[in-house]
């Protein structure tokens, strides 16, 4: 264990000739050097984690010492950050995992660290509330606005627009706007920042709104807002609303860029314009892993498998790594088509990959392998998940009643309530398909009154299924 006198310092001035800073910024610890000439941060102790992290990462868990093949360089209004891509599969594992683990320990020091109090030092604020957006860190974000208020930092656009977008990543959309309400002056990142933050929370009416307010003030529309607009518009599954935004750059090539083509895609997907969908792929010039995951997870939607899993192939032919949205919408799709040797296939894609305990994936592996028939497996990743949701419990229970293990579906939902899990609609539905013979009528009626005490009797698809179960158990009339 480090102690405090080690993880703390002080910078004492100018005697020294030259001193090595870091700074964090979207997740990437950026050295500058610092001259004797420039003045200290004021006497204050401030915690150096930023050079111990570095130096640790460097050693051990460095994500960029991995797949150096390929360079894609990004820049960010302040620092030029160098992204590595890698297509193994041992790499991509390493680097997600080192991610992770940096990740965490950058958490840990951000509850460590003493804020500079000068108001020359909010280029310091503005990164450490970035650190604190990309990382979802909202408490530590908060901590940090409260301390810009006590010291009376000047709350410059630039600042402000930074705890706005902190807020939006962070999903507290009510600070974010707070924080928009107050700003003196909204320039156009205001409006970009306050659009992505009610489009990704799912607020997607108040996004469209902030879109044409920004609009009437004569803000112009950027591919990052119109991002963001066009899959609110994708949210709401409004082609109308979407193909308007999107009309306002149709003299513009945008169309063919990755960020505006993704947005579209998803959009003409979820609003059955497959057609449209294909037609925008095949104009992306440089498809990503978004690219490929939102046509399949299209086609998955709508219930069109096979050719959710001849994309997978073609993916699979171009070596682009999969993604969670892949995944999973591969999984389902080989549900749908009953396709358990596929499944099986994709499993094994992912046994080396950081989605391999993901619950929402091990979920959906639940799902698949139930519908396929195989409860052994469907089993094994329900005991791998950490925590049991109602879904889970759900799709293993759904995977005995469809193939006739009606004592195991039976087994399963009274582990369910014994473990406080309270049953959904989808629940009920799926135990009400198990009393399948007159011999289980007594506990259909028993089953019948708990769904009264839960309150779905009045669900129409609860009572459909009712009366369902009633005729399979003959007893029409007790329906």
């Amino acid at each position: 264990m480090i102690g405090e006198e080690h993880v703390r310092m002080s910078w004492r001035g100018a005697s020294q000739c030259r001193q090595k800073r870091f700074f964090v910024w979207q997740g990437t610890i950026v050295e500058r050097r610092v001259s004797r000439h420039e003045p200290p941060w004021h006497g204050h102790s401030i915690s150096p984690f930023f050079s111990l992290l570095h130096r640790k990462m460097r050693k051990t868990t460095d994500p960029f010492e991995h797949g150096r093949s390929k360079r894609r360089i990004r820049k960010d209004p302040f620092v030029r950050t160098h992204r590595k891509h890698t297509r193994g599969q041992e790499d991509v594992k390493v680097h997600n995992t080192h991610h992770l683990s940096y990740s965490e320990s950058l958490a840990t020091a951000l509850d460590k660290v003493q804020l500079p109090c000068s108001r020359a030092d909010f280029a310091f604020l503005a990164a450490f509330l970035r650190l604190c957006g990309n990382m979802c860190a909202l408490a530590q974000g908060q901590l940090v606005h409260i301390h810009i208020i006590k010291c009376e930092v000047d709350q410059t656009t630039f600042l402000q627009n930074v705890l706005l977008q902190m807020y939006g990543k962070c999903g507290a959309v009510n600070d974010a706007y707070a924080v928009f309400a107050k700003m003196q002056q909204h320039d156009q990142h205001s409006w970009n920042f306050m659009a992505s933050a009610y489009t990704n929370s799912g607020e997607w009416d108040l996004a469209l709104e902030i879109f044409y307010r920004s609009r009437t003030q004569g803000f112009t529309v950027n591919e990052y807002v119109l991002t963001s607009i066009i899959s609110a518009c994708a949210g709401k599954e409004d082609l109308r609303q979407g193909k308007n935004a999107y009309a306002c750059l149709v003299d513009s090539d945008y169309e063919a860029s990755e960020a505006v083509g993704n947005a579209l895609v998803n959009l003409y997907g979820r609003c059955h314009c497959l057609d449209d969908m294909w037609t925008v792929f095949n104009k992306i010039v440089e498809k990503s892993v978004i690219s490929w995951s939102s046509v399949i997870m299209a086609y998955t939607r709508h219930n069109l498998g096979r050719e959710a899993i001849s994309l997978w192939r073609h993916m699979q032919q171009e070596a682009i790594l999969p993604n969670k949205a892949t995944i999973i919408g591969l999984i389902d799709a080989c549900a749908n088509e009953a396709a358990l040797h596929r499944g099986k296939q994709a499993h094994c894609c992912i046994l080396r990959s950081l989605f391999e305990n993901d619950g929402m994936v091990l979920t959906t592996f639940i799902n698949m392998y139930g519908k396929c028939g195989d409860m052994e497996n469907a089993l094994k990743a329900f005991e791998r998940l950490q925590e049991h949701s109602v879904v889970s419990w759900t799709a293993l229970m759904a995977g005995y009643s469809q193939h006739g293990h009606t004592k195991e579906a039976f087994e399963i939902f009274d582990k369910m309530q014994q473990n406080g899990i309270t049953p959904n609609e989808v629940t009920f539905v799926c135990i009400l398909d198990a009393y399948n013979s007159q011999g289980l009528l007594d506990k259909a009626k028993q089953m019948h009154a708990c769904i009264k005490h839960s309150g779905f009797e009045v669900n129409v698809v609860v009572e459909t299924a009712l009366v369902k179960m009633y005729g399979k158990c003959g007893s029409p009339s007790d329906a």
